[in-house]
């Protein structure tokens, strides 16, 4: 078994969803969530339909941190005492939330 293989793939997979988790972390977002309006229709009318817009577990809260398992020994936050050693975590400590992600990338077989 070749787990040097394996270990790059997790880390190539890992590296292009912390990039992406990066660009959203940094986004600018308001520090509540915003509910939009209900709009009633009578039987037989139709409406356009408006863009809808995207929810993000990030919204409603700013101020997020984030570390990654890559290169180094990923040490879990101050926030909670844990053995645990996920591949990403984001955490705001104005939101009181965190998030705990694990990356697991299937086995390559070869026939």
């Amino acid at each position: 078994m070749d787990h040097g293989r394996y270990r790059w793939r997790h880390d190539t997979v890992l590296r292009e969803l912390a990039d992406w988790l990066e660009t959203e972390r940094k986004k600018e977002r308001k520090s509540t969530l915003q509910h939009g309006r209900v709009s009633f229709i009578k039987a037989g009318e139709t409406t356009g339909r408006g863009e809808k817009q995207q929810a993000s577990i990030l919204d409603g809260t700013t101020g997020w941190n984030m570390e990654v398992d890559l290169g180094k020994k990923l040490v879990f936050p101050d926030i909670v005492q844990t053995t645990l050693r996920p591949d990403i975590v984001l955490w705001t400590k104005t939101g009181k939330k965190l998030i705990a992600i694990e990356l697991t990338v299937p086995w390559e077989t070869r026939c």
